[in-house]
């Protein structure tokens, strides 16, 4: 499935047979039951389905991974040999599928139309990007800018980095008043601009289906499914799934609000019942529907009576059995339940129309005939023994700050408050008694939450060194701060990238910026130093008086702690102690001198004879690559 395209017909016997398995057909049965249609099942869960994946989008979305390493900027064997047979002299817009060609780069050829319509620009040195014609900007619908009037378009070839001013790098504000629209003016402001060696970073293309900026077939089948269907993602979807409940009571809730459960007035549609087996089947009073069962029937009320809620539940007969699953997904909204008390809602509620049905169930079927007694005796036996299970020993919340260890280390503490059109990023120093040494505050035009925390933690680090402070400790509440440090190449957002990291000199303990974009150290061997830039390898020679920084991962540069912040009874936010520390690698051989090629990664300094190390001068000769570190959100 991920290397050829399966032909219509065969995908669909395949979803069929799925689709018998699913609603128990038997082997030579060709009719049966069926209160809901198969291709509302296999929708996400976001559109109200249960995500069970049809083979045709699924099978796209696996061949779309192979069409997106070809797009991207990652390097490989297959890649190189694929493109120089079937690409030599065009380029994915404009290449097209021969008679002659292979059968799978015929299909990768008719995945390319889609993969094209996901791809979004990051904005490096602009360099290479049509402002009017490229996918550019995050925060529009299309990702592409309105001019200010319909004369601009006179100028179809500008570039991004024709709209920036240097020193420091920013947008030419006058440029964006002439040419685009107040909206597009806005959307523009709010993509960060790197400071640092941005000149020989070229724009990458990210997956605008995910935050990450990454391809995966999850998000691409999805964005599959969006195109083949105008149904609007419901909100009451992400509660429902979401709810703290067992999923079997919440796929028994997603049953009711579908009212897909098969009481006997449903049935009556495809079976010849008689009228009075269309009665309810405990109170025998009215026809048995979902509304009555839940909201009308003497079970129902007589159990709500009694409940440690009291409600008249037939009030809310007339607005129907979805309302009512809507009350229980909100109950503090529509009944004021306090917010203590809001789960405990949800789950007696749950657990009351489950014990319902099954009573309801072994009553129509002759199994057993129960009393109202044993309904709500059992119904608040069930709700006593899930709501133990799941209660959680209250946990303190560590909201003290914690100092640094050693006196000449500072604490740097950041974080970020997000408006309706702006945000503020904020960092705090404080020496290890508590001492505060400066605030320093930045106002953004975006408003994302990840970049406001990043930007936070580099202006805050800029400052310690503008101030000759040495040893800092950063302190944040995000787990995404501590997976992106740990994980450069995973990032929780791709927007972030931009935003610069902080190095510490080996030697002499003084703080310089590593740009976001740097190459990985592959290997590092006696005498040679081998730095891989893309497909470019650049070799050095290393003296045994030589000490450099090693950014083969940022563990190496950054070491991390976790701790477990609990902000309230069901919420954990975890709190990471981020602190910078430095690694001298000495590597043990004669001394000779350092070789360097044209592609310089330090301006190396070598220090006076018998000093033991050499000085790595990274303050006057950044790093630069189109590799990646990271810092992500705060999360707050």
């Amino acid at each position: 499935m991920a290397t050829t395209l399966i032909p219509v017909n065969m995908a669909k016997k395949l979803d069929r047979a799925l689709m018998r398995f699913w609603w128990g057909f038997e082997t030579h049965q060709q009719h049966k039951y069926t209160p809901k249609a198969w291709s509302s099942i296999c929708m996400p869960k976001s559109l109200g389905g249960l995500g069970i994946r049809l083979t045709s989008h699924f099978n796209k979305a696996l061949l779309g991974k192979l069409v997106w390493h070809l797009i991207s900027n990652e390097s490989s064997a297959w890649k190189t040999a694929i493109l120089n047979k079937y690409m030599p002299n065009s380029d994915w817009v404009t290449v097209k599928a021969k008679d002659s060609d292979s059968r799978f780069w015929k299909f990768m050829i008719k995945q390319k139309d889609f993969i094209l319509s996901s791809v979004l620009i990051q904005i490096n040195n602009g360099t290479a990007t049509h402002v009017w014609s490229d996918p550019w900007l995050p925060s529009l619908h299309p990702l592409i800018p309105t001019p200010q009037s319909p004369g601009i378009y006179h100028y179809p070839d500008l570039r991004v980095a024709e709209l920036t001013l240097e020193n420091p790098r920013r947008w030419n504000m006058l440029l964006l008043n002439t040419l685009f629209s107040p909206a597009t003016i806005a959307a523009i402001q709010s993509i960060h601009l790197s400071q640092y060696q941005f000149h020989n970073i070229n724009d990458l293309p990210k997956w605008k289906h995910h935050s990450s900026g990454n391809y995966s077939v999850k998000s691409a089948y999805a964005a599959l499914v969006l195109n083949t269907n105008t149904i609007a993602p419901d909100i009451i979807w992400k509660k429902l799934w979401d709810v703290k409940l067992q999923d079997r009571l919440k796929l028994f809730l997603w049953k009711v609000y579908n009212e897909i459960l098969p009481t006997q007035l449903s049935l009556s549609h495809c079976l010849p019942l008689t009228e009075n087996q269309v009665l309810c089947s405990l109170c025998h009073m009215e026809n048995e529907n979902l509304d009555h069962l839940f909201l009308n029937c003497i079970f129902s009320r007589f159990l709500w009576r009694n409940a440690p809620w009291p409600l008249d539940i037939t009030c809310f007969t007339q607005a129907g059995i979805r309302n009512w699953v809507n009350i229980i997904l909100n109950p503090s909204d529509k009944l004021q339940i306090s917010a203590s008390e809001v789960h405990n809602f949800q789950l007696f509620s749950t657990l009351a129309m489950d014990t319902l049905w099954f009573i309801r169930n072994q009553t129509t079927h002759n199994i057993a005939n129960h009393t109202i007694h044993y309904f709500i005796t059992k119904t608040q036996e069930l709700y006593r023994e899930h709501a133990k299970a799941w209660e959680m020993e209250p946990i303190e919340s560590q909201h003290s700050w914690r100092p640094p260890e050693s006196e000449d280390t500072f604490s740097i503490t950041f974080d970020v408050a997000v408006r309706n059109n702006s945000s503020t990023s904020l960092a705090v120093c404080r020496n290890n008694q508590g001492t505060f040494q400066f605030v320093v505050a930045q106002n953004n035009r975006h408003v994302d939450p990840n970049l406001g925390e990043a930007t936070a933690a580099f202006i805050g680090v800029q400052e310690a060194y503008t101030r000759q402070i040495a040893k800092v400790v950063l302190q944040g509440d995000s787990l995404n701060t501590i997976r992106s440090i740990n994980n450069p190449h995973k990032a929780i957002n791709w927007e972030i990238e931009g935003v610069d990291m902080v190095i510490i000199l080996v030697t002499t303990g003084q703080m310089g910026v590593l740009p976001r974009h740097v190459p990985i150290i592959a290997e590092l061997k006696p005498r040679i130093l081998s730095v891989h830039e893309g497909i470019d390898v650049t070799m050095y020679l290393l003296s045994r008086e030589f000490a450099f920084i090693h950014v083969k991962s940022v563990v190496d540069i950054v070491t991390i702690e976790g701790t477990q912040d609990v902000r309230s009874r069901w919420e954990l936010e975890a709190r990471g102690y981020v602190a910078f520390c430095t690694k001298g690698v000495p590597v043990d051989f004669p001394k000779c001198n350092v070789l360097r090629r044209d592609k310089a990664v330090w301006g190396s300094v070598v220090a006076d004879e018998g000093s033991g190390f050499a000085i790595v001068d990274a303050l006057k000769d950044f790093i630069h690559g189109p590799n990646s570190l990271s810092i992500a959100e705060n999360g707050s």
